[in-house]
């Protein structure tokens, strides 16, 4: 018996490792036109690099697995289709001991589900595993794992092309941004854990926008920003929904890094970083700030809870409705308490909320702070509609030199939001070209910010100013406080 399953673990293992029955494989190389491989002629090694061009398609069946034989790369200019199932999972793997050149996609639409993507390697490129230029490649129930790049050690992608839902990306590495994740990506549902980078050891963003919900960063290490990094040129950086973000190392911003090298805060670029309904709990830096390093947060409905220190030098926070640890006290702005969140089994990774926690019932609209049981209906491009039209009282408030002002749509509409000083003097339209000039926008959550000027550009004195929001919904009139 004992012998039998040393035998099945030494085979499970060739497996793993690309090693299997490589003399049976049928070799494939060059340039791959419109067909199909088959479960039947698997495995398929790829014995030099391979493209398959535009207005071609290649489809990969269940239970498929491409070995790829050292520095081959496999490159879709046309269309790849590679569905598995959860029995029966498509896998690309190195075929020997040297790493692979990983996969490119540059063209037209792509769909990849149940596969697994390990042992690439991009050298000084972009996504070790998988590198989605342009196109748009969808990835579903997938698992990449142990590759390496200089940005995006397991994915990377651009210009919006990558989409990924209820994926893992595991153990990646990068010499420079985005350990397991880099550039613009939309994800849902996924999990980045135990990926390293110089800089994003979960995730890396330069100069894009990567929107997240429902996702788990966990255990990844950088010396910026272990679990999420940006650099923020004149737009971009990210937004996380319903996200849990704990248990990262750093030397500067374990939780989180947002660069702003060469870009003054501005009203015009709102902020940088959006946290909406997530946990972020235990994160460790050796140096500064084991919570959040730099840049300018928004952060609402959140649990913000054991870190040594919360925050850098230099950063801008707005919070609203979040439990948030301070050894002085609550944080400035509107419904935040400082109180043990009772999580579950904080210590294994359990952030539900025990009976009893102060976080029940106690987020803005009486909803429960920090990450929630996902509703699987949600989606990264339609977040959770609110119930309601709710103009909510500015934050901070009194501020200087900034605030922020929070409405909800349950419906799409144009909307105003116009300042003016206690007279009834016209200051700034924040939204719509002049007063009477509505813009338009989609259901959900918004955020404006002003920063305490004039349509000139010039700062206003302290004293109190309204703000007004008018939609279709109704319009709501709102008093604020500047003090310089």
């Amino acid at each position: 018996m004992l012998r039998s399953r040393v035998v099945l673990f030494l085979l499970l293992a060739l497996a793993t490792s690309g090693l299997v029955e490589a003399a049976r494989a049928t070799d494939v190389s060059g340039t791959i036109t419109t067909q199909t491989w088959t479960k039947a002629n698997s495995p398929y090694r790829v014995t030099s690099s391979i493209t398959v061009p535009s207005g071609n398609t290649l489809t990969i069946e269940p239970g498929v697995d491409v070995l790829c034989d050292s520095a081959v790369s496999f490159v879709v200019n046309g269309t790849l289709l590679a569905v598995g199932t959860p029995q029966d999972s498509i896998r690309f793997l190195k075929s020997g001991e040297s790493s692979w050149g990983g996969m490119t996609f540059d063209g037209s639409s792509n769909l990849l589900a149940f596969v697994r993507v390990s042992g690439g390697d991009k050298g000084g490129g972009d996504g070790g595993g998988i590198w989605a230029f342009s196109g748009v490649t969808e990835i579903r129930n997938s698992v990449i794992s142990g590759n390496r790049a200089a940005n995006g050690g397991g994915v990377a992608g651009w210009n919006r092309t990558l989409h990924m839902t209820d994926c893992t990306i595991l153990g990646n590495q990068a010499g420079a941004k985005g350990g397991g994740v880099y550039g613009t990506v939309t994800m849902l549902r996924c999990t980045i854990s135990e990926n390293s980078a110089y800089q994003g050891g979960g995730v890396g963003v330069y100069g894009g926008r990567l929107a997240m919900v429902g996702c788990v960063v966990s255990r990844n290490t950088a010396r910026e920003g272990g679990g999420l990094w940006s650099y923020r040129r004149d737009t971009g950086s990210y937004s996380l929904s319903g996200c849990t973000v704990s248990y990262n190392s750093a030397v500067w911003g374990a939780a989180m890094f947002n660069q702003l090298v060469g870009v003054p805060h501005s009203p015009s670029l709102q902020v940088a970083v959006t946290l909406t309904g997530c946990t972020i709990v235990g994160n460790g830096a050796s140096s500064d700030a084991t919570a959040f390093c730099m840049g300018d947060y928004s952060v609402l409905n959140c649990i913000v809870w054991d870190h040594s220190t919360l925050l850098s030098s230099g950063l801008t926070i707005i919070w609203t409705y979040s439990d948030v640890e301070q050894a002085s006290g609550v944080v400035p702005g509107y419904g935040n308490i400082n109180a043990d969140p009772l999580f579950v089994d904080a210590a294994n990774g359990d952030f539900r909320l025990s009976p009893g926690s102060p976080c029940i019932g106690t987020g803005w609209s009486g909803a429960d702070m920090g990450a929630r049981p996902f509703d699987p209906t949600l989606t990264v491009e339609s977040p959770r509609v609110p119930l309601r039209f709710l103009v909510m009282q500015n934050a901070p408030n009194p501020f200087n030199p900034s605030t922020a002002i929070r409405f909800t749509l349950p419906e799409a509409g144009h909307v105003t939001l116009v300042v003016y000083d206690i007279n009834g003097r016209l200051v700034r339209t924040l939204v719509g070209l002049a007063a009477s000039a509505a813009q338009a926008f989609l259901p959900g959550h918004h955020e404006v910010v002003w920063d305490g000027k004039d349509v000139m550009g010039r700062a206003v004195a302290s004293g109190v100013y309204v703000y007004r929001l008018t939609a279709p919904q109704g319009v709501v009139t709102k008093r604020m406080v500047l003090v310089r």
